[in-house]
């Protein structure tokens, strides 16, 4: 049987811990600090058995012998308090109270019989496996969705978490894009001006779908496209295009959508998420459409005195096409022949003398729909022009709305991108070209050039 120590030893002994806990001691455990605690310090000062002072003095949770014999008992409030966080982990190990708890678990549910005077009697302690460490969500993924059990009243009582790969953010995109290219703002070279340039003349030059970045297996579908094969079409049949026009003093370019053929590295459609045949890394294919894009601003204004890009995106590139628009304004900033577009949203106008010009990419009006863009878009516009022309892609063939309806021609355009499995599998098939319209000032359309694409030379 143990010896009771007297009372003014345990009077001693709850004075050498309280006064380590003054001093800055911890009263418990806590992850990551190797710090020798309160009762460990007061054995030492005191010379006594550690194991043997817990027993006396208890712990936060747990009242020793001391307060039963001598109602004596350590203020624990005189240690730090710990983060809430931390004191549940604490407590789940047992440094609270009920110490030991088995390597690997913690404490899941403790019962107390207590007697008339409130001690302790007995006590039944329930250990479960630990938890693990606070979760966080992993580098490069994203929370997709949350699903909670909770109480009649809302109170939570526990939670799945649902990750998956990040998408990503064009925001974020834009704005590292934009810091880039603060070296190069204006960086773009100025090419000399055409030799002659009809004032009266404006020539709208209308890349529709040129899908980079997509693959096409020839004896699947046909006719091989790729990345290597859509710059080298590109180049050649837009500088025969440009060649083949005339030399008007003023020219629209406009990429009308689905310039690439995916919006990020996720190679699926944004709103759909029709997965995509790629021909690369999607860093490649952005970075080649890129150039590719700058080339051809530089090609027309080779020809054409003044130029105005018009960047609108399509449902395959929603958010790259926005990259690739401030991507073009900032190398051509301050350029005094090629300016860029800045107007968000997905549509374009032009007006030209009696002209009025609109592009759009297609996927979000039916061309019947479209003839009412115009006079609700650019209402006056509209009452001084008597020439209205809207081109748009996305259907990838050539068609026109049974002529001129309610004063608006209606016109979509080829492809630059030859069909893919997705419309080999449907019996799809259409001519590829690039087309340009020449307009004058108090006339209206004049004249075009299309040059019908095939298999590039350099390939």
């Amino acid at each position: 049987m143990a010896t009771r120590i007297s009372r003014k030893k345990a009077k001693a002994e709850i004075a050498a811990v309280e006064a380590r806990l003054r001093a800055g001691a911890p009263a418990i455990a806590r992850p990551g600090y190797r710090d020798p605690l309160a009762v460990t310090l007061a054995a030492r000062d005191l010379g006594v058995d550690l194991s043997s002072l817990r027993r006396r003095v208890g712990s936060p949770s747990v009242k020793g012998t001391h307060a039963r014999d001598h109602r004596l008992s350590v203020d624990w409030s005189l240690a730090a308090a710990l983060p809430p966080a931390e004191a549940v982990a604490a407590a789940e190990r047992g440094e609270l109270g009920t110490d030991p708890v088995m390597p690997g678990f913690g404490l899941k549910r403790v019962s107390t019989q207590r007697n008339a005077d409130g001690e302790t009697e007995r006590e039944w302690i329930e250990q479960g496996r630990a938890l693990g460490p606070v979760f966080a969500v992993p580098d490069g993924q994203q929370v997709n969705g949350v699903s909670a059990l909770v109480t009649g009243d809302g109170r939570e009582i526990a939670k799945w978490i649902k990750t998956g790969k990040a998408a990503s953010n064009p925001v974020d995109f834009a704005e590292r894009l934009r810091q880039v290219m603060l070296d190069v703002r204006g960086a773009a070279p100025l090419p000399p001006p055409p030799e002659t340039a009809n004032a009266d003349l404006l020539t709208f030059y209308g890349l529709a779908d040129a899908h980079f970045g997509a693959l096409s297996w020839g004896q699947e579908v046909g006719e091989s496209y790729d990345l290597r094969i859509a710059e080298a079409t590109v180049r050649q049949h837009l500088a025969e295009l440009v060649a083949m026009s005339p030399p008007s003093k003023h020219a629209v370019l406009a990429f009308m959508g689905d310039y690439t053929h995916m919006n990020d590295q996720t190679n699926a459609t944004p709103t759909s998420h029709h997965q995509l045949d790629a021909d690369g890394r999607w860093e490649k294919i952005y970075d080649i459409a890129a150039r590719v894009a700058v080339w051809a601003c530089l090609e027309v204004a080779r020809r054409h005195e003044f130029v105005e890009i018009a960047v609108l995106p399509g449902n395959h590139d929603p958010d790259a096409a926005k990259t690739l628009r401030v991507a073009l304004a900032l190398y051509f900033e301050g350029h005094p022949r090629i300016t860029v577009c800045r107007e968000p949203g997905l549509h374009y106008f032009r007006r030209h003398g009696i002209t009025l010009i609109g592009c759009t990419h297609g996927h979000t009006l039916s061309p019947a729909e479209m003839v009412s863009l115009l006079p609700v878009e650019r209402p006056r516009d509209w009452g001084e022009t008597v020439i209205r022309r809207l081109y748009h892609g996305h259907i990838h063939h050539v068609r026109k709305l049974g002529g001129e309806q309610a004063g608006v021609l209606v016109e979509s355009l080829s492809p630059i991108a030859a069909r893919g499995a997705y419309e080999a599998g449907r019996g799809l098939k259409s001519e590829r070209a690039i087309t340009a319209r020449t307009f004058h000032l108090t006339r209206g359309e004049i004249g075009g050039a299309r040059v019908a694409l095939g298999l590039p030379a350099s390939v």
